[in-house]
């Protein structure tokens, strides 16, 4: 194995405007060297030697906001199970890519005959994919909704789109549904790794009586809340000490305060307990019927989990906003 990838190696999403096509960019800031990545890339591996990618361009159709922006007409409609498309698994040495697990194979392996069908009739995509900690397991998302929304764009905000998540080895073996759309039809949203990367955690109204924040094995087993009495919100992630929440609010939600400022919340699991961090101003002055053009405070750990990063709306421009966690904790 490689050593792990250094500030020499910057990656960043881009489009080629004569195909209008995802690419991505593998620049050395320092010497301006750079390699070009068809497709683009959505999140490399903690080592640096790998990353993975849905489809950039079809985001859209589901939720605006993410993936690359293309001119309507130059954005791909897959309907039923694609055999092409997926998630694609990239080499960051090299630049080259090849579909590790296509939408196709990612159902069929996981739900019975009788399913099939039903997704025939919907247009099906890729979204979300990210590693677990040690790099040893990957989840990937697919979304897809009705023939009455064909060919539509940003259908997760008009109230029809629905939800699979997938688990895997590196290498596609070990294929799971974890989180079937029957559980996300509860509501629920944003699953992520546990530290250790074998679990997820999420929100969910696991019991339809609101967000909760919730835990489920990587197989799908064991699905249950984390704690009863405190609700769930914004982009949580668990602690190394598997006793703590660090999450955020959106400035639209429940939590939010009147001013647009938001809660970076500390939640003790044990103890049943939660400390507001900092309030954090996240409204922005364009996003009423916008939310593509919302800002999530999103916080992410470091590696180390000394320190915490995260997005505020600041004097009428985004800032990227880093803060120390104490080391004799909280």
């Amino acid at each position: 194995m490689r050593k792990p990838w250094t500030d020499n190696e910057l990656f960043f999403n881009d489009v080629d405007t004569a195909s209008w096509k995802p690419i991505a960019w593998k620049l050395n800031p320092f010497s301006g060297e750079r390699m070009k990545i068809p497709g683009g890339i959505y999140r490399v591996s903690p080592d640096g030697q790998k990353a993975l990618v849905c489809n950039l361009a079809t985001m859209q159709r589901t939720q605006k906001g993410y993936g690359v922006i293309v001119p309507d007409e130059h954005v791909p409609l897959h309907k039923g199970l694609s055999a092409d498309d997926g998630l694609w698994l990239i080499d960051t040495a090299t630049g080259q890519r090849k579909l590790l697990i296509s939408i196709e194979q990612a159902v069929k392996q996981t739900t019975e005959p009788s399913d099939w069908d039903s997704y025939s009739q919907m247009e099906v995509y890729g979204f979300h994919c990210k590693w677990s900690p040690r790099g040893d397991r990957l989840l990937f998302s697919i979304r897809y909704y009705p023939a009455e929304f064909a060919g539509s764009m940003d259908v997760l905000h008009r109230g029809g789109c629905h939800f699979d998540v997938f688990t895997a080895r590196p290498d596609g073996t070990e294929l799971c549904n974890a989180v079937p759309d029957e559980q996300w039809q509860k509501d629920g949203h944003h699953i992520n790794f546990f530290p250790d990367g074998e679990k997820l955690s999420m929100n969910l109204a696991i019991d339809s009586d609101g967000l909760k924040f919730v835990q489920v094995n990587i197989d799908g087993s064991e699905l249950k809340p984390m704690i009863d009495t405190i609700p769930g919100s914004g982009h949580p992630t668990v602690h190394p000490d598997g006793r703590h929440i660090l999450t955020d609010e959106y400035s639209f939600a429940a939590l939010a305060w009147p001013d647009g400022t938001i809660p970076l919340r500390w939640i003790d699991i044990q103890n049943k307990t939660e400390i507001t961090l900092v309030r954090i101003p996240a409204k922005t002055l364009w996003q009423e019927g916008k939310s593509q053009l919302r800002l999530d405070p999103h916080p992410a750990w470091s590696n180390d989990y000394k320190w915490v990063a995260y997005n505020a709306f600041i004097d009428g421009t985004r800032k990227v906003l880093i803060s120390r966690f104490p080391e004799e904790g909280i």
